[in-house]
């Protein structure tokens, strides 16, 4: 199962921590529709 996470935090905190537990990709809020379907098909191709 490919994970995208999206959060308020920062990758330097608690979300690089879930980061690192294998999650394919991380945009941070707010993002734009662009950013997030660019951030989807990325995953998406892994």
């Amino acid at each position: 199962v490919k994970v995208l996470l999206a959060s308020g935090y920062t990758q330097n905190g608690t979300a690089q921590q879930i980061l690192d537990e294998g999650v394919q990709g991380f945009v941070h809020k707010p993002f734009s529709i662009t950013e997030l379907s660019e951030k989807v098909r990325k995953v998406l191709e892994e």
